[in-house]
């Protein structure tokens, strides 16, 4: 414990562990996490993901969801929305997919990120939906609502909602949310809708490209930890059953009073122009409603949009 998540060198565990060393290493590895190379280790104090107790976890919000773990896949997006296009998952229940690292990871507008194993949580959520796309409702917003409410929950963290789909925590971008819809080959019909989270847990500074440690965050310090991914998955998908099923639509005001932008001057490619105007308003389906310099407003339906000063 007093080395967790530093790396070790397999000499300096000979003089950690005396005697019966191959028997203890043995022990560690059962039943914690362990990133080894041939001449080192990296120990992680959480224990492994439990399929049989996230899914009992999860009895009373989905009753009929069927959990999935990997240690490592390209990216849970892409292999759910394989899984489910080719008939190999039923599109007619709901299914959760987490991996421990993914090395294709993707975000909005084809972005990739860092989803190293360990640091993080990674997974996709899908759900069945016979709708058309205009009855589909705001799962964005929902998602990040409800992991909002969850890390709230949890630690109390204060979470900011930076349009339309990351989570900040102290300036820096600790979560991401991609939603895609899935379609019927034969019908072309809209069947379901596939919800990507990532989440950093905690990261070495080094483990952070340089070019991304001006932005991207973490909850916690290494070793710092105060709860577990199984937690963070039973309360965020808990939360995420309420509102999804809340006709009065709570998710609405909880994503509002987190906003990073509302009330900000933000700006935003369109038609090839950089254009600045002031976030006043965001609509139940998501919609941005920006005011121009002149008074004029626009409203964007999705897109990246940059913060003039924050």
């Amino acid at each position: 414990m007093k080395h967790a998540r530093q790396i070790i060198s397999k000499q300096q565990l000979l003089t950690l562990f005396p005697e019966n060393f191959e028997q203890s290493f043995a022990d560690i590895q059962r039943d914690y996490y362990l990133k080894e190379s041939e001449s080192s280790v990296i120990f992680y104090p959480e224990v492994p993901l439990s399929v049989a107790r996230i899914t009992e976890q999860l009895l009373g919000a989905w009753p009929t969801l069927t959990v999935t773990w990997h240690a490592s896949l390209s990216s849970t997006n892409t292999v759910m929305k394989e899984q489910i296009q080719t008939g190999v998952l039923s599109n007619n229940e709901p299914h959760l997919l987490i991996t421990d690292a993914q090395t294709a990871g993707r975000g909005r507008l084809g972005r990739s990120f860092i989803s190293d194993s360990y640091n993080g949580l990674y997974m996709s959520l899908f759900i069945p939906f016979k709708l058309t796309t205009g009855d589909l409702p705001p799962f964005t917003l929902i998602a990040a609502a409800a992991l909002t409410q969850a890390l709230k929950s949890l630690d109390n963290f204060d979470i900011k909602i930076k349009w339309v789909n990351d989570l900040y925590l102290n300036r820096k971008k600790v979560a991401g949310i991609l939603t895609e819809t899935t379609t019927d080959y034969e019908t072309n019909q809209i069947n379901g809708v596939i919800v990507g989270t990532g989440i950093n847990i905690s990261a070495f500074p080094e483990q952070i490209p340089t070019e991304l440690r001006d932005k991207m965050g973490t909850l916690f310090e290494p070793g710092k930890e105060t709860i577990t991914r199984e937690q963070l998955i039973n309360a965020y998908l808990t939360q995420f059953s309420l509102l999804l099923n809340d006709k009065t639509k709570q998710y609405y005001p909880i994503y509002c009073d987190h906003s990073l932008i509302l009330g900000k001057d933000i700006s935003f490619h369109k038609d090839g122009q950089t254009i600045t105007g002031q976030a006043v308003k965001i609509f139940e389906d998501g919609r941005l409603l920006v005011t121009l310099p002149d008074l004029s407003t626009i409203t964007l339906l999705a897109g990246e949009i940059s913060l003039q000063s924050y």
